[in-house]
């Protein structure tokens, strides 16, 4: 019996198939010879070759075939539909809700086209009315009602699938889901295009953009256009649908960016990207700021209604609760992080009934491990890195233009700005709502400073007891308690080192017997300043030392408080605390409050007399100290000759002749004093005043006087020559 090859089983596709490989299209031509497929290339003609195991090259062999389609190299595409609207149903990846969804008729397509197709019925108009007379059940009545049109099902049997190879995407109607195709004239697309554009770059409404394009329009059908002939026959007017459906379609990240920068569009249509993890409590803290939206009052005293304040919190990442806050109208510094650390590692006063029910609140505190801040110059110094490294923790810059790299705090702040300054007078509102409303925050503004930082103390405990999504439904609280109770809590225990690490430093400073001046303020200590110069003039460089005892030093103090500062003795190495001689005004003042009433003072002296006015008065007062000596105007121009002839101030100043002309003004002295001149009110005093006799002698006193002790008595006295009478004046003004 003669050995027969066995048959290769073969896999069946529909005509027309595409098999990509490698993303390269080929054409399933057959079997040339047994063992062997021809794939021949769409677009070069070339079949596909590959290398056997023996080393030979050939064409594809069944094994290679199964290797490339398990690699995932291999993939068969249908065959393309005849309509785009046919193409776009069979590639969409609906699912038969989806499909029950946008068309309910779709079932009832797919069981006439099927139930023909299963039982032969050529694709007829006569042959499908006959089988559906006998094929279409009571049963299939009752769920889908009568048949529908033959002509119709011919139709839907052409053009939807074929026998065998018929799904329900294939039958849903595309109306309406298809982008219409644009018009036909490139002048009123391009005209469409440009006012897409303008709603886009100008953000013009709908309504207005469809008024521009179809003015523009108009004008190019009447031949007044400059940019485009008049057409043969009108172009037609879009309608605002479609005007509309152009505007949208330029919405997209790549738009946005070139409009608005690519930090916006980030913002918008990228992901918050990997967040920050933590496998405990302290672990690594997050450091973050916003402006409150609100103004408060921040003295009642002057009467002075401070700016938006800036909130600085420490969120923990690990449990988002939040370990320290600040309150400040100084912008976010290196101060304000070294004050927010200090705060974390302290523990808390939260309101007194909360702490009776939920006791951890207190010891909500602690030193992180590892703290992010922001990239700015401030917390880039090197006196935050000594500060971390006394402490003990370490400092992490988080990624440039990166806010979604902070997720955690971001998140945390309108939560409090909702609870702070939603309801409260001063808060901010909507431009829109505001002048509707007639809202006026500064003016409305009765709130002061420390009813803010009571109102903040109480919503950050009360976002500690709340539930939170991120943390599975738990409160931030509760999952603090948890970890903290495995691994304890850590602290900053020489916060008085650190707080003089963190300090603001003025590096020369002039110190005297009197103290130092700064910020328009005195500070001295009896006893300190003494024992600074003592210290610091015998190590004053030559060139800066004075008759004088004033040496220069570098001074801290804290933006808080303004009322000490700590002046470091660089022979001793330790600090000397100044106390403000004005302890009344700088008792716990914060720095830019100082300022702002400086500014305030600076305000109201403007308003008393102008620079110009003082100038104009010291003008005339130097004038008529020159007009007291008319020969020393002729000096001074003899002098000022002279140095022109000089010929190196010649070659520095040129040539500076000129013809000076001076117009006589009568200013003299008189005119600077409002009343009389002292030396006739001493002469009419004398005249008037009662007198004795210029002749007449005074009678000794019968008892000395305590200011005589001493002197010589009265028998000494007597032994003395006699004393020259004292001259008296007389009313003509001469002595006798």
């Amino acid at each position: 019996m003669p050995n027969r090859e066995k048959a290769m089983s073969h896999y069946n596709y529909p005509l027309n198939t595409i098999i990509e490989i490698d993303e390269a299209p080929y054409k399933y031509v057959g079997l040339p010879m047994p063992g062997r497929i021809h794939l021949m290339h769409c677009q070069t003609g070339l079949p596909y070759i590959i290398e056997d195991k023996e080393g030979f090259m050939g064409l594809l062999t069944p094994e290679g075939y199964d290797e490339l389609l398990l690699e995932g190299r291999l993939i068969v595409r249908e065959t393309e539909r005849a309509s785009i609207a046919r193409k776009m149903a069979s590639e969409a990846e609906w699912t038969f809700a989806d499909c029950d969804e946008l068309d309910p008729k779709a079932r009832k397509m797919l069981a006439q086209c099927e139930i023909l197709d299963d039982h032969g019925v050529p694709n007829g108009v006569k042959a499908i009315g006959l089988a559906l007379g006998d094929y279409w059940t009571p049963e299939l009545r009752e769920k889908y009602g009568e048949h529908d049109n033959p002509h119709t099902i011919k139709r839907w049997r052409t053009d939807r699938g074929f026998a065998g190879d018929r799904n329900i995407r294939d039958m849903v109607r595309m109306t309406g889901r298809v982008r219409r195709a644009p018009y036909f004239d490139d002048v009123p697309q391009e005209v469409l295009q440009k006012g897409a554009l303008l709603n886009w770059t100008q953000q013009l409404s709908y309504a207005d953009v469809t008024t521009e394009i179809s003015n523009e329009l108009r004008d190019i059908n009447a031949g007044n256009s400059s940019l485009y002939p008049k057409p043969e026959k009108p172009y037609p007017i879009p309608h605002y649908a479609t005007v509309r459906r152009a505007c949208r379609a330029l919405i997209g990240a790549v738009t946005r960016e070139a409009r608005d920068g690519k930090a916006a569009s980030d913002a918008d249509w990228k992901g918050s990207g990997r967040p920050l993890t933590a496998k405990r409590a302290l672990e690594l803290a997050i450091i973050d700021h916003t402006p409150i939206n609100g103004f408060f009052v921040l003295d009642l005293d002057h009467e002075m209604v401070a700016g938006k304040p800036w909130l600085i919190v420490m969120i923990d990442v690990h449990s988002e609760v939040i370990l320290g806050h600040v309150i400040s109208y100084l912008p976010p510094s290196y101060w304000t992080v070294g004050e927010v650390l200090k705060r974390a590692s302290l523990p808390k006063r939260p309101p007194p009934k909360l702490i009776e029910r939920y006791p951890i609140l207190r010891r909500i505190c602690g030193k992180a491990a590892e703290i992010i801040v922001d990239n700015a110059a401030e917390f880039r110094s090197q006196a935050l890195e000594d500060a971390a490294k006394g402490a003990g923790f370490a400092v992490r810059h988080c990624p440039i233009k990166k806010p979604r790299y902070r997720a955690i705090g971001e998140r945390i702040f309108p939560t409090l700005q909702e609870k702070v300054t939603k309801l409260i007078p001063g808060g901010s509102k909507p431009i829109a709502l505001a002048r509707k409303l007639g809202h006026d925050p500064e003016q409305e503004a009765c709130v002061t400073v420390r009813e803010l930082e009571a109102l903040v103390n109480a919503a950050i405990a009360e976002y500690h007891i709340s539930t939170h999504s991120g943390l599975q439904d738990r409160q931030p609280a509760l999952v603090f308690e948890k970890s903290v109770a495995k691994h304890g809590i850590d602290l900053i225990h020489d916060l008085a080192g650190f707080q003089r690490e963190i300090m603001d430093v003025s590096p020369a400073v002039q110190l005297s017997n009197t103290g130092l001046r700064l910020f328009n303020l005195r500070y001295h200590c009896i006893r300190g300043v003494p024992s600074l110069l003592e210290d610091l003039v015998a190590v004053e460089p030559r060139r800066q030392s004075r008759a004088d005892a004033i040496a220069t030093v570098k001074v801290k103090y804290d933006p808080q408080d303004i009322s000490v500062v700590h002046v470091w003795n660089r022979v001793k190495k330790t600090h000397t605390i100044l106390r403000c001689s004005d302890e009344t005004y700088a008792n716990g003042m914060p720095l830019w409050f100082h300022n702002q009433l400086l500014e305030r003072a600076r305000e109201e002296a403007a308003a008393f007399n102008t620079e110009a006015e003082r100038i104009a008065f010291r003008s005339r007062r130097i004038k008529a100290i020159r007009n007291i000596s008319p020969e020393a105007k002729h000096r001074e121009r003899l002098t000022v000759a002279r140095l022109y002839e000089i010929p190196r101030l010649r070659q520095i100043t040129g040539n500076l002749v000129h013809l000076h002309m001076d117009e006589p003004e009568a200013i003299s002295l008189d005119e600077f004093i409002a009343h009389d001149l002292s030396a006739t009110t001493m002469l009419d005093d004398e005249i008037l005043a009662p007198r004795l006799p210029v002749d007449q002698s005074r009678k000794p006193k019968n008892k000395r006087d305590r200011r005589d002790a001493g002197q010589p008595s009265e028998s000494q006295e007597s032994k003395m020559p006699a004393r020259r009478p004292t001259r008296t004046r007389r009313v003509s003004g001469s002595y006798e």
